[in-house]
């Protein structure tokens, strides 16, 4: 849990994938969110039985009620392929999709939604890629960005695969910040991207 807190990734909403922690500060039991709604969690947990204890003979799903004070609260992992969270701070996020209310495993991102894997070139940032090769919506959101911020190179687009429209306008960027060199090559830093999307992340 610890970890989570440190990584930012701690949250006292429910997600679909999420580790839910039980008990008094988180110490008592945990399990897997499989699902949840206004009213409860469906989880999948090891070490329980049908009357929930944390001292249990197997692995079972089980329904909690999602404000019960034995809920604690939610370690969200960082899959490749998006999580799909019910806390509102998480809305705008790279590979989030927001469900306040209700969502379960048929909502997870699949197929098509995901991004290819990073190929030479690439970098992977928050879990997407970023370079030759990758594609998603991100690549167009990240577009989109470079476009307000004035330092676009399209002659069409930004669409969901990178190009080298794409490098060409993260290296206006680039240079538009006061970088160089190597921190100027067209593939964007973590630190490039998180002031990229602070600063012109709404506007696009």
């Amino acid at each position: 849990m610890s970890w989570f807190e440190d990584q930012s990734r701690f949250s006292e909403y429910p997600a679909v994938g999420a580790v839910v922690y039980f008990g008094s500060e988180g110490g008592t039991h945990v399990g897997i969110v499989t699902g949840y709604d206004a009213d409860t969690i469906q989880t999948i947990s090891g070490n329980t039985n049908t009357t929930g204890s944390p001292e249990g003979d197997g692995v079972y799903e089980k329904t909690y009620q999602r404000h019960s004070s034995y809920v604690y609260g939610y370690g969200y992992p960082d899959y490749p392929e998006g999580i799909v969270v019910a806390d509102p701070a998480w809305k705008g996020f790279d590979g989030v999709t927001f469900f306040g209310q209700e969502a379960g495993e048929e909502d997870l991102p699949r197929g098509g939604s995901k991004p290819d894997q990073p190929t030479a070139g690439t970098v992977v940032i928050d879990g997407l890629a970023y370079g030759p090769g990758a594609r998603g919506d991100h690549i167009m959101r990240l577009g989109k960005m470079l476009v307000t911020a004035g330092c676009s190179a399209y002659t069409e687009g930004p669409g969901p695969v990178w190009t080298s429209a794409d490098t060409k306008s993260m290296r206006k960027y680039q240079i538009k910040i006061g970088d160089r060199g190597a921190d100027a090559d067209g593939i964007p830093g973590s630190q490039q991207l998180a002031r990229l999307k602070r600063e012109f992340g709404k506007a696009a």
